[in-house]
């Protein structure tokens, strides 16, 4: 099968695309990330002076992605119960996702 030069076109937008993704994931603007049960990615990035998004991701996908406040504007960091509430929220978005949810007892 010939090579289409539109093709090219659109691989190369859609790298240049992942690379913007990527470096606004590692950028200044990240306050907060964590690892959600060893496979989800939870970020917090800066918005505004007292606002954030928050995201939950599975590998390169988005599973969630919501507005939250950001305590004192976080200027040295997130705030302990700012985070503990992040927590929260990204353990209820991956709940919602699953159809199943095993415990285990230690």
């Amino acid at each position: 099968m010939a090579r289409r030069p539109g093709n090219r076109r659109v691989t190369k937008s859609v790298k240049r695309a992942q690379k913007r993704t990527a470096s606004v994931q590692n950028s200044e603007t990240e306050i907060w990330s964590s690892m959600l049960d060893g496979r989800y990615t939870v970020a917090v990035h800066r918005l505004g002076p007292y606002r954030g998004e928050l995201t939950v991701r599975d590998g390169i996908g988005l599973m969630h992605r919501r507005e939250v406040t950001l305590m004192y504007g976080a200027i040295f960091g997130p705030d302990v119960d700012d985070v503990s509430a992040w927590r929260d929220i990204a353990a209820a978005s991956r709940l919602a996702k699953t159809t199943s949810v095993v415990f285990h007892s230690a």
